[in-house]
């Protein structure tokens, strides 16, 4: 997900982003079969590049392998990422992720769509396809603002789709620290989208998550960059 976050959200990956719980509700962000993973990144060629990795899992958990290739040049950058789990019953589920995003200057336009293919019914993943929108300002040399909108469409049983706007302004107070507030609105239908990132609130807990219903979060911080 290294190699995809910039281009597919214009609101800080890491820290309270819609991309966080987004691929969590498909089951992405849920991977755990990352043990033991190896990964080759490729140096340039030209504005192409690409990376491939593969997670052993040693028979204790499941594996995968999968893959990224990026164009980046100007102020045009575009990433492809495909990635294949197995469990250790054998099952399998596959996802492909397709995102842009184009430099304008002061404003920055990004793009992203995903699918989840979860035809054996591995456990945590869902079947569904996500579609993103966002964008970022610069308005001054210390303040940007930034919006992404996100839908993800559950495709089991009655087809149905969440929705989350996420709105973010970032205050630079140096080269590493700057404010933030950042403010998440999910209207969710059987899949249940947290308006933000959160710790200890994934299961419901903390009432984070909440399916056929609205729920709003507003987070307020300071962020350094080490």
């Amino acid at each position: 997900m290294i190699k995809q976050a910039d281009t597919l959200s214009a609101t800080p990956s890491g820290i309270n982003t819609g991309m966080a719980v987004t691929l969590l509700a498909q089951g992405i962000s849920n991977d755990f079969w990352n043990s033991n993973q190896i990964r080759y990144d490729s140096p340039s060629f030209g504005p192409v590049s690409f990376s491939a990795h593969g997670a052993l899992g040693e028979g204790v958990v499941g594996h995968n392998v999968g893959g990224n290739l990026r164009y980046d040049q100007g102020p045009l950058a575009v990433s492809l990422s495909h990635q294949v789990d197995k469990d250790i019953a054998g099952k399998s589920v596959k996802w492909t992720m397709l995102s842009g995003a184009y430099n304008f200057g002061s404003f920055k336009l990004h793009l992203g769509a995903n699918r989840v293919d979860n035809g054996d019914g591995v456990i945590g993943f869902v079947n569904s396809d996500l579609r993103t929108v966002g964008a970022s300002f610069k308005a001054t040399e210390l303040l940007t603002v930034a919006a992404q909108y996100w839908t993800v469409e559950r495709k089991i049983g009655a087809a149905t789709t969440s929705k989350l706007l996420v709105l973010n302004a970032d205050y630079k107070l140096s080269k590493r620290s700057a404010l933030y507030v950042l403010a998440g609105f999910a209207d969710n239908k059987a899949l249940g989208i947290a308006p933000l990132w959160g710790n200890g609130n994934f299961s419901g807990a903390g009432n984070v998550i909440v399916a056929n219903d609205k729920v709003n979060g507003l987070s307020v911080g300071m962020r350094h960059t080490f």
